[in-house]
């Protein structure tokens, strides 16, 4: 795809030369740029195209309406990202009266340090992390600065991991986390020793704590996995710039023996890959080599990229596997398939305490499952029939190298 390739080039550009496939430099027609903002769009990076484009010798062959767009999507971009930065601020200014320690985790951190420009990172929302013994607190402040929390009951149980409150006069979604990864995951960060290795950064004048460099590559690989790359190219370039940002200063050994031990290594070394084949991220090859898994296959790189450019053997995009059933799929033996399912059909208490406020220290809780069950087949059933839907389409033709079943299954594989 043409439109795909040209965007890539431009966007590749901090990283290394431009792309040998390109075309030749040949004549690119009004309707491919055209395709290429809307690749820009379904690929997550509008305002990264624009800063990246409007500063590229080819930016006088792009027609003025395209890059117009483009520009009017940054700066709206930049003026909710602007917001939120105002609000961090007043959350990490009441925690530091509070005496809570916050480390502040993926965009928000990345966009002003790492990017180096608020408006070429969009955020979604804010994530930070504090101690479990915190939390408590943590609530209160949140809650008197005006966010609503979206769990009516707030407990900290088996099957959870972070808290969602909103801000009605900005919109910003925050998390806040106490665990990086949700315990129904195969996947275990060792929290202690983020805080020990975090480092102090200022926010707009405001203290916080931001992961190690080494973290913060773990971090946004295991996140991209975990949501099976459906976020487009947002995550990868994040890997990219933070290897750009801290270029030698990344201890590569470090990070190899914390994903080991820890036991992330498949989640954290495909995204790598994938950051470096696609974007030029500097990853030291000798480094992949040697953290790649035994029992990698090419075929789990391709299922990957056909996930983050939505072109899996053709299928629709509605077919694609959605990631809250990936991990029953995913799951190797019927016996693991069943612990995920239990976990979601029949969760804790307290999970259900957080949905719906009232008692659940009496018979009457059960009372709760039936319309819990209900929310969640609304949830995911029509995700599984699209999902069984669109294999069986595939069945017809040339099925893929690798599938998003396959990847997950080799991802939360031991």
């Amino acid at each position: 795809m043409r439109a795909r390739e040209r965007l890539l080039d431009a966007l590749r550009s901090p990283f290394l030369d431009p792309s040998p496939d390109r075309d030749g430099g040949a004549p690119f027609a009004e309707a491919d740029w055209n395709m290429a903002y809307d690749e820009a769009g379904r690929l997550g990076v509008r305002p990264l195209a624009y800063v990246h484009l409007a500063a590229s010798a080819i930016s006088p062959d792009i027609p003025d309406g395209v890059l117009e767009a483009l520009r009017r999507d940054y700066m709206s971009n930049a003026a909710v990202n602007m917001l939120f930065y105002a609000d961090l601020k007043d959350v990490l200014t009441a925690f530091r009266e509070a005496g809570i320690r916050a480390l502040v985790l993926k965009g928000a951190y990345l966009a002003e340090s790492v990017y180096g420009n608020i408006g070429a990172r969009t955020l979604s929302d804010v994530d930070l992390l504090v101690r479990r013994e915190d939390l408590e607190r943590a609530d209160g402040v949140l809650v008197r600065l005006g966010y609503s929390p979206r769990e009516r009951r707030r407990f900290v149980s088996a099957d959870t991991n972070e808290f969602h409150y909103r801000r009605a006069t900005t919109g910003l979604l925050l998390e806040l986390h106490w665990e990086l990864v949700a315990p129904t995951y195969p996947f275990r960060i060792e929290t202690e020793e983020l805080w020990v290795s975090a480092r102090p950064f200022a926010f707009a004048g405001a203290g916080g704590l931001v992961l190690s460099p080494e973290d913060q590559l773990i971090h946004t690989g295991l996140h991209a996995s975990i949501h099976m790359y459906l976020r487009g190219l947002r995550d990868l370039f994040d890997i990219a710039e933070i290897v750009r940002h801290f270029g030698s200063n990344l201890d590569w050994d470090r990070l190899r023996a914390r994903a080991d031990r820890w036991r992330v290594a498949k989640g954290v070394h495909l995204p790598l890959l994938l950051a470096g084949r696609i974007l030029g991220a500097a990853i030291p090859e000798d480094f992949l080599r040697d953290f790649q898994p035994r029992d990698f296959e090419e075929r789990f790189y391709e299922a990957a990229r056909n996930e983050i450019f939505d072109a899996a053997g053709g299928a629709p995009r509605e077919a694609r596997l959605n990631p809250n059933l990936a991990l029953a799929f995913g799951r190797k033996g019927a016996r693991a398939k069943w612990a995920v399912v239990r976990d979601r059909v029949f969760p804790s208490r307290n999970r259900l305490a957080a949905e719906a406020a009232g008692r659940v220290d009496s018979w009457r809780y059960l009372a709760r499952y039936p319309g819990w069950i209900l929310k969640l087949l609304r949830r995911n059933v029509p995700a599984g029939r699209k999902y069984v839907a669109g294999r069986m389409r595939l069945s017809k033709k040339r099925r893929p190298a690798g599938n998003e079943a396959d990847l997950m299954a080799w991802l939360v594989s031991p």
